[in-house]
Protein backbone atom coordinates (compact mmCIF):
# COMPACT_ATOMS: atom_id res chain seq x y z
CA UNK A 1 0.00 0.00 0.00
CA UNK A 2 2.90 2.33 0.69
CA UNK A 3 4.27 1.74 -2.80
CA UNK A 4 0.80 2.28 -4.24
CA UNK A 5 0.42 5.62 -2.41
CA UNK A 6 3.87 6.75 -3.46
CA UNK A 7 3.08 5.91 -7.07
CA UNK A 8 -0.19 7.83 -6.85
CA UNK A 9 1.63 10.86 -5.43
CA UNK A 10 4.22 10.75 -8.19
CA UNK A 11 1.53 10.51 -10.88
CA UNK A 12 -0.25 13.47 -9.36
CA UNK A 13 3.01 15.42 -9.30
CA UNK A 14 3.71 14.63 -12.98
CA UNK A 15 0.22 14.83 -14.45
CA UNK A 16 -1.58 17.01 -11.89
CA UNK A 17 -4.70 16.61 -9.80
CA UNK A 18 -7.68 14.76 -11.31
CA UNK A 19 -10.38 17.13 -10.06
CA UNK A 20 -8.79 20.59 -10.37
CA UNK A 21 -8.44 20.55 -14.21
CA UNK A 22 -12.24 20.52 -14.49
CA UNK A 23 -12.27 23.96 -12.91
CA UNK A 24 -10.33 25.41 -15.86
CA UNK A 25 -11.81 23.21 -18.56
CA UNK A 26 -13.96 25.98 -20.01
CA UNK A 27 -10.95 28.31 -20.27
CA UNK A 28 -9.02 25.49 -21.93
CA UNK A 29 -11.81 25.00 -24.47
CA UNK A 30 -11.98 28.72 -25.24
CA UNK A 31 -8.24 28.84 -25.81
CA UNK A 32 -8.41 25.75 -28.00
CA UNK A 33 -11.15 27.24 -30.16
CA UNK A 34 -9.41 30.62 -30.46
CA UNK A 35 -6.25 28.97 -31.78
CA UNK A 36 -8.13 26.47 -33.99
CA UNK A 37 -11.06 28.22 -35.71
CA UNK A 38 -13.85 25.84 -36.66
CA UNK A 39 -13.21 23.49 -33.73
CA UNK A 40 -16.41 22.21 -32.14
CA UNK A 41 -16.46 21.30 -28.45
CA UNK A 42 -19.50 20.14 -26.47
CA UNK A 43 -19.53 19.81 -22.67
CA UNK A 44 -22.34 18.05 -20.86
CA UNK A 45 -23.22 19.23 -17.35
CA UNK A 46 -25.74 18.19 -14.75
CA UNK A 47 -29.05 20.03 -14.68
CA UNK A 48 -28.58 23.28 -12.79
CA UNK A 49 -31.23 23.69 -10.07
CA UNK A 50 -30.55 27.42 -9.53
CA UNK A 51 -28.13 30.13 -10.58
CA UNK A 52 -26.37 30.20 -7.23
CA UNK A 53 -24.91 26.71 -7.45
CA UNK A 54 -21.79 25.73 -9.33
CA UNK A 55 -22.48 23.64 -12.40
CA UNK A 56 -21.08 20.12 -12.29
CA UNK A 57 -19.64 18.29 -15.28
CA UNK A 58 -21.57 15.18 -16.14
CA UNK A 59 -18.53 13.34 -17.52
CA UNK A 60 -16.21 13.25 -14.52
CA UNK A 61 -14.33 13.71 -12.33
CA UNK A 62 -12.14 10.70 -13.07
CA UNK A 63 -11.10 9.26 -16.46
CA UNK A 64 -13.62 7.08 -18.24
CA UNK A 65 -13.99 5.81 -21.78
CA UNK A 66 -12.86 7.42 -25.01
CA UNK A 67 -15.32 7.13 -27.89
CA UNK A 68 -13.99 8.03 -31.31
CA UNK A 69 -15.29 8.25 -34.87
CA UNK A 70 -12.88 8.00 -37.78
CA UNK A 71 -13.41 8.22 -41.50
CA UNK A 72 -11.85 6.14 -44.26
CA UNK A 73 -9.94 8.34 -46.72
CA UNK A 74 -9.28 7.74 -50.41
CA UNK A 75 -6.02 5.99 -49.59
CA UNK A 76 -7.84 3.43 -47.38
CA UNK A 77 -6.35 5.08 -44.32
CA UNK A 78 -8.16 6.32 -41.24
CA UNK A 79 -8.82 10.02 -40.74
CA UNK A 80 -9.92 11.20 -37.25
CA UNK A 81 -13.28 12.98 -37.23
CA UNK A 82 -14.50 13.35 -33.65
CA UNK A 83 -13.94 11.96 -30.16
CA UNK A 84 -15.37 12.26 -26.67
CA UNK A 85 -14.59 11.26 -23.11
CA UNK A 86 -17.53 9.73 -21.25
CA UNK A 87 -18.04 8.15 -17.84
CA UNK A 88 -18.74 4.71 -19.32
CA UNK A 89 -19.63 3.08 -22.62
CA UNK A 90 -23.40 2.68 -22.63
CA UNK A 91 -26.40 3.57 -24.77
CA UNK A 92 -26.75 7.03 -23.20
CA UNK A 93 -23.15 8.06 -23.83
CA UNK A 94 -23.22 6.68 -27.38
CA UNK A 95 -26.49 8.48 -28.10
CA UNK A 96 -25.04 11.75 -26.83
CA UNK A 97 -21.92 11.30 -28.95
CA UNK A 98 -23.75 10.27 -32.12
CA UNK A 99 -26.23 13.15 -31.86
CA UNK A 100 -23.42 15.70 -31.73
CA UNK A 101 -21.51 13.84 -34.45
CA UNK A 102 -24.54 14.09 -36.71
CA UNK A 103 -24.95 17.80 -35.98
CA UNK A 104 -21.27 18.53 -36.52
CA UNK A 105 -21.06 16.72 -39.87
CA UNK A 106 -24.61 17.61 -40.94
CA UNK A 107 -25.28 13.93 -41.51
CA UNK A 108 -29.05 14.23 -41.54
CA UNK A 109 -28.98 16.24 -44.77
CA UNK A 110 -26.43 13.91 -46.39
CA UNK A 111 -27.72 10.31 -46.42
CA UNK A 112 -24.79 8.83 -48.37
CA UNK A 113 -22.65 7.63 -45.51
CA UNK A 114 -22.00 4.30 -43.82
CA UNK A 115 -21.19 3.13 -40.29
CA UNK A 116 -18.97 0.10 -39.75
CA UNK A 117 -18.43 -1.38 -36.32
CA UNK A 118 -18.46 -4.49 -34.18
CA UNK A 119 -21.89 -6.08 -34.63
CA UNK A 120 -21.91 -7.80 -31.24
CA UNK A 121 -21.16 -4.58 -29.38
CA UNK A 122 -23.81 -2.72 -31.35
CA UNK A 123 -26.41 -5.28 -30.34
CA UNK A 124 -25.28 -5.68 -26.73
CA UNK A 125 -25.35 -1.93 -26.06
CA UNK A 126 -28.42 -1.22 -28.16
CA UNK A 127 -26.45 1.20 -30.33
CA UNK A 128 -27.81 -0.32 -33.53
CA UNK A 129 -31.29 0.98 -32.74
CA UNK A 130 -29.85 4.41 -31.91
CA UNK A 131 -28.10 4.64 -35.27
CA UNK A 132 -31.24 3.55 -37.10
CA UNK A 133 -33.25 6.19 -35.25
CA UNK A 134 -30.80 9.07 -35.64
CA UNK A 135 -29.68 8.27 -39.19
CA UNK A 136 -32.41 6.24 -40.94
CA UNK A 137 -30.78 6.71 -44.36
CA UNK A 138 -27.36 5.50 -43.27
CA UNK A 139 -26.03 2.12 -44.34
CA UNK A 140 -24.47 -0.14 -41.75
CA UNK A 141 -21.69 -2.65 -42.10
CA UNK A 142 -20.44 -5.17 -39.61
CA UNK A 143 -16.73 -5.89 -39.30
CA UNK A 144 -16.19 -9.25 -41.03
CA UNK A 145 -13.49 -10.25 -38.58
CA UNK A 146 -15.86 -9.67 -35.66
CA UNK A 147 -18.60 -11.59 -37.47
CA UNK A 148 -16.30 -14.61 -37.62
CA UNK A 149 -15.08 -14.13 -34.03
CA UNK A 150 -18.67 -13.97 -32.79
CA UNK A 151 -19.52 -17.38 -34.21
CA UNK A 152 -20.38 -19.88 -31.51
CA UNK A 153 -18.54 -22.77 -33.12
CA UNK A 154 -16.56 -24.93 -30.72
CA UNK A 155 -13.68 -25.81 -33.01
CA UNK A 156 -12.64 -22.93 -35.20
CA UNK A 157 -9.91 -23.63 -37.69
CA UNK A 158 -8.14 -22.15 -40.67
CA UNK A 159 -10.45 -23.85 -43.16
CA UNK A 160 -13.62 -22.48 -41.58
CA UNK A 161 -12.07 -19.03 -41.26
CA UNK A 162 -11.01 -18.95 -44.91
CA UNK A 163 -14.45 -20.02 -46.11
CA UNK A 164 -16.21 -17.38 -44.00
CA UNK A 165 -13.80 -14.70 -45.17
CA UNK A 166 -14.33 -15.82 -48.76
CA UNK A 167 -18.09 -15.38 -48.34
CA UNK A 168 -17.50 -11.79 -47.36
CA UNK A 169 -14.70 -10.92 -49.78
CA UNK A 170 -16.08 -12.08 -53.15
CA UNK A 171 -17.61 -9.32 -55.27
CA UNK A 172 -20.25 -11.08 -57.34
CA UNK A 173 -23.47 -12.61 -56.04
CA UNK A 174 -23.02 -16.00 -57.83
CA UNK A 175 -19.58 -16.37 -56.20
CA UNK A 176 -21.11 -15.45 -52.85
CA UNK A 177 -23.68 -18.24 -53.06
CA UNK A 178 -21.01 -20.74 -54.12
CA UNK A 179 -18.94 -19.75 -51.08
CA UNK A 180 -21.98 -20.02 -48.80
CA UNK A 181 -22.73 -23.48 -50.20
CA UNK A 182 -19.17 -24.51 -49.37
CA UNK A 183 -19.67 -23.23 -45.82
CA UNK A 184 -22.91 -25.21 -45.58
CA UNK A 185 -21.12 -28.43 -46.44
CA UNK A 186 -18.32 -27.63 -44.01
CA UNK A 187 -20.47 -26.60 -41.04
CA UNK A 188 -24.24 -26.52 -41.32
CA UNK A 189 -24.77 -24.88 -37.93
CA UNK A 190 -22.50 -21.94 -38.72
CA UNK A 191 -24.03 -21.59 -42.19
CA UNK A 192 -27.46 -21.19 -40.60
CA UNK A 193 -26.10 -18.71 -38.06
CA UNK A 194 -24.38 -16.58 -40.73
CA UNK A 195 -27.41 -16.70 -43.03
CA UNK A 196 -29.47 -14.90 -40.40
CA UNK A 197 -27.28 -11.79 -40.76
CA UNK A 198 -28.36 -9.79 -43.85
CA UNK A 199 -25.55 -10.07 -46.38
CA UNK A 200 -25.79 -6.35 -47.22
CA UNK A 201 -24.16 -5.66 -43.84
CA UNK A 202 -21.02 -7.80 -44.23
CA UNK A 203 -20.56 -9.20 -47.78
CA UNK A 204 -19.03 -7.20 -50.65
CA UNK A 205 -21.29 -8.89 -53.16
CA UNK A 206 -24.33 -7.23 -51.58
CA UNK A 207 -22.92 -3.74 -50.95
CA UNK A 208 -24.88 -1.00 -52.70
CA UNK A 209 -21.77 0.71 -54.06
CA UNK A 210 -22.72 4.22 -53.03
CA UNK A 211 -19.79 4.41 -50.55
CA UNK A 212 -17.18 3.48 -53.20
CA UNK A 213 -15.17 1.38 -50.77
CA UNK A 214 -14.92 -2.35 -50.24
CA UNK A 215 -13.69 -2.14 -46.66
CA UNK A 216 -14.80 -5.17 -44.64
CA UNK A 217 -13.25 -4.60 -41.21
CA UNK A 218 -12.66 -1.88 -38.65
CA UNK A 219 -9.17 -3.16 -37.84
CA UNK A 220 -7.56 0.20 -38.57
CA UNK A 221 -9.94 1.89 -36.16
CA UNK A 222 -9.07 -0.57 -33.40
CA UNK A 223 -5.35 -0.05 -33.97
CA UNK A 224 -5.95 3.68 -33.80
CA UNK A 225 -7.99 3.31 -30.62
CA UNK A 226 -5.27 1.22 -28.98
CA UNK A 227 -2.79 4.08 -29.48
CA UNK A 228 -4.86 6.19 -27.09
CA UNK A 229 -4.54 3.73 -24.19
CA UNK A 230 -1.79 5.80 -22.64
CA UNK A 231 -4.13 8.78 -22.33
CA UNK A 232 -7.04 7.02 -20.63
CA UNK A 233 -5.80 7.17 -17.03
CA UNK A 234 -4.60 10.79 -17.12
CA UNK A 235 -6.37 13.91 -15.81
CA UNK A 236 -8.86 15.38 -18.26
CA UNK A 237 -6.74 18.16 -19.80
CA UNK A 238 -3.61 16.00 -19.93
CA UNK A 239 -5.71 13.32 -21.62
CA UNK A 240 -7.10 15.80 -24.15
CA UNK A 241 -3.64 17.18 -24.91
CA UNK A 242 -2.32 13.67 -25.52
CA UNK A 243 -5.17 12.93 -27.95
CA UNK A 244 -4.78 16.25 -29.78
CA UNK A 245 -1.05 15.74 -30.21
CA UNK A 246 -1.50 12.22 -31.52
CA UNK A 247 -4.28 13.22 -33.94
CA UNK A 248 -2.22 16.15 -35.20
CA UNK A 249 0.68 13.83 -36.01
CA UNK A 250 -1.65 11.46 -37.88
CA UNK A 251 -3.19 14.27 -39.93
CA UNK A 252 0.28 15.60 -40.82
CA UNK A 253 1.31 12.11 -41.94
CA UNK A 254 -1.79 11.91 -44.15
CA UNK A 255 -0.87 15.20 -45.80
CA UNK A 256 2.67 13.93 -46.39
CA UNK A 257 1.23 10.94 -48.25
CA UNK A 258 -0.99 13.26 -50.32
CA UNK A 259 1.99 15.39 -51.33
CA UNK A 260 3.86 12.32 -52.57
CA UNK A 261 1.00 11.22 -54.84
CA UNK A 262 1.67 11.51 -58.56
CA UNK A 263 -1.40 12.57 -60.47
CA UNK A 264 -4.96 12.97 -59.23
CA UNK A 265 -5.29 9.51 -57.66
CA UNK A 266 -4.21 8.38 -54.22
CA UNK A 267 -1.36 5.89 -53.83
CA UNK A 268 -3.77 3.01 -53.18
CA UNK A 269 -6.02 3.90 -56.12
CA UNK A 270 -2.99 4.20 -58.40
CA UNK A 271 -1.68 0.79 -57.35
CA UNK A 272 -5.07 -0.86 -57.95
CA UNK A 273 -5.39 0.81 -61.36
CA UNK A 274 -1.88 -0.22 -62.43
CA UNK A 275 -2.47 -3.82 -61.37
CA UNK A 276 -5.73 -3.91 -63.33
CA UNK A 277 -3.94 -2.59 -66.41
CA UNK A 278 -1.47 -5.48 -66.31
CA UNK A 279 -4.39 -7.94 -66.26
CA UNK A 280 -6.40 -6.44 -69.13
CA UNK A 281 -4.22 -7.99 -71.87
CA UNK A 282 -5.40 -11.43 -70.72
CA UNK A 283 -9.02 -10.57 -71.57
CA UNK A 284 -11.00 -11.17 -74.75
CA UNK A 285 -13.52 -8.49 -75.67
CA UNK A 286 -16.69 -8.87 -77.72
CA UNK A 287 -18.63 -5.79 -78.77
CA UNK A 288 -22.35 -5.84 -77.96
CA UNK A 289 -23.77 -2.32 -78.30
CA UNK A 290 -22.34 1.17 -78.25
CA UNK A 291 -21.47 1.00 -74.56
CA UNK A 292 -21.79 -2.71 -73.71
CA UNK A 293 -19.09 -5.34 -74.05
CA UNK A 294 -18.72 -8.99 -73.20
CA UNK A 295 -15.33 -9.65 -71.63
CA UNK A 296 -13.97 -13.19 -71.21
CA UNK A 297 -11.26 -13.83 -68.65
CA UNK A 298 -8.35 -16.23 -68.50
CA UNK A 299 -10.52 -18.98 -66.97
CA UNK A 300 -13.27 -18.44 -69.54
CA UNK A 301 -15.48 -16.59 -67.06
CA UNK A 302 -17.62 -13.95 -68.78
CA UNK A 303 -18.57 -10.47 -67.65
CA UNK A 304 -20.72 -7.71 -69.09
CA UNK A 305 -19.26 -4.21 -69.02
CA UNK A 306 -21.55 -1.20 -69.38
CA UNK A 307 -19.39 1.87 -69.91
CA UNK A 308 -22.34 4.25 -69.91
CA UNK A 309 -23.57 3.12 -66.48
CA UNK A 310 -20.05 2.60 -65.05
CA UNK A 311 -20.86 -0.99 -64.23
CA UNK A 312 -19.40 -4.47 -64.62
CA UNK A 313 -20.98 -7.74 -63.57
CA UNK A 314 -17.81 -8.56 -61.59
CA UNK A 315 -19.04 -5.63 -59.41
CA UNK A 316 -15.57 -4.31 -58.57
CA UNK A 317 -16.14 -1.09 -60.52
CA UNK A 318 -19.57 -0.70 -58.96
CA UNK A 319 -18.31 -1.09 -55.39
CA UNK A 320 -14.96 0.72 -55.26
CA UNK A 321 -15.32 3.12 -58.19
CA UNK A 322 -12.06 2.03 -59.84
CA UNK A 323 -12.33 0.34 -63.28
CA UNK A 324 -11.59 -3.38 -63.08
CA UNK A 325 -9.42 -5.26 -65.58
CA UNK A 326 -12.56 -6.15 -67.54
CA UNK A 327 -13.57 -2.50 -67.78
CA UNK A 328 -10.08 -1.40 -68.83
CA UNK A 329 -10.06 -4.09 -71.55
CA UNK A 330 -13.40 -2.80 -72.86
CA UNK A 331 -12.14 0.80 -72.76
CA UNK A 332 -9.02 -0.11 -74.75
CA UNK A 333 -11.15 -1.96 -77.26
CA UNK A 334 -13.38 1.06 -77.76
CA UNK A 335 -10.37 3.34 -78.13
CA UNK A 336 -8.70 1.10 -80.70
CA UNK A 337 -11.68 -0.05 -82.71
CA UNK A 338 -14.44 2.43 -82.06
CA UNK A 339 -18.10 1.42 -81.65
CA UNK A 340 -17.91 -1.37 -84.24
CA UNK A 341 -19.25 -4.92 -84.05
CA UNK A 342 -16.97 -7.89 -84.02
CA UNK A 343 -14.56 -9.92 -81.89
CA UNK A 344 -11.27 -8.41 -80.79
CA UNK A 345 -8.29 -9.47 -78.72
CA UNK A 346 -7.84 -6.82 -76.01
Amino acid sequence: MKVFREKAMEKQFVYGDYEKPYGILREYVMELQSKNPGTTVKIDVETEPNLCETRIFKRGPFPGQILIAVGLDSNNGIYPVAYTIVETENINSWTWFLEHLGDGLDLNSSPNFTFISDRKKLYSLGILAVIEKLFPSAEQRFCLRHVYDNMNVKHKGDELREVVLCCGKVYSIPKFYRAMEKLKKLNLEEHEWLSKIPAKHWARSHFSGRELTDSLTNNLCEVFNSKLDEARDKPIITCLEFIIEYLTKRIVNVHKVVVKCNGSLSTTATTISENNKTEENKMRVLFSTADKYQVTGLWMERYVVNLKESSCTCRKWDIIGIPSQHVIAAMYDKMQNGPECGYHEA
